[in-house]
C-alpha cells in the first residue's frame, strides 16, 4: 500500500501549498524533524514571499514559531503579524529579515515592548497597522 511519503517531492511540495498555514503547521509539528516531508514543507514556507501570521498559530509552541521564522527569514519581503503576546514577539530578535519591505502589526493591547522589538528591523521596512 502507498503513503503520502511515497510521492516524489513535487507532488507532496503541490499538497502542501494547498493546506493551509495551521495545517502546514499541525504537519510540520507531526513529521520527524529532518525528515523528507518536514523538509518539503520548509521548502514551502520558504517559497512564499508574504505571510500572514496569527499569535494562536504558535500558542505554546514556541520551537515551530522559531523554525518557521528560520525557514521565511531569508526571503520574506511582506509579513503581517496579529495578536502575538509578548513572548511570543521576543522569538523575532534572533531573526533577521533582509529582505522585509513591509510589515504589518495588529493587536488590540500593543505595549512598549512590542513595538520596540519591531523596531529593531533594518529601517527599510515600511511599517502599517495599530501601534
Amino acid at each position: 500500500m502507498m503513503s503520502i511519503v511515497d510521492l516524489n517531492n513535487r507532488c507532496l511540495l503541490k499538497i502542501v501549498e494547498h493546506l493551509d498555514l495551521e495545517e502546514q503547521l499541525i504537519l510540520w509539528d507531526a513529521t520527524e524533524f529532518m525528515s523528507r516531508l518536514n523538509n518539503v514543507i520548509s521548502s514551502c514556507w520558504h517559497s512564499r514571499t508574504q505571510h500572514f501570521l496569527h499569535g494562536k498559530l504558535f500558542l505554546t509552541k514556541d520551537p515551530l514559531l522559531h523554525e518557521f521564522l528560520n525557514c521565511i527569514s531569508s526571503t520574506v519581503m511582506k509579513l503581517s503579524i496579529e495578536d502575538f503576546s509578548i513572548d511570543q514577539m521576543s522569538a523575532f530578535r534572533s531573526h533577521r529579515f533582509p529582505k522585509l519591505r513591509e510589515l504589518s502589526y495588529l493587536k488590540m493591547e500593543s505595549y512598549v515592548d512590542d513595538i520596540e522589538i519591531l523596531m529593531e528591523s533594518p529601517n527599510q521596512i515600511r511599517y502599517r497597522g495599530c501601534f
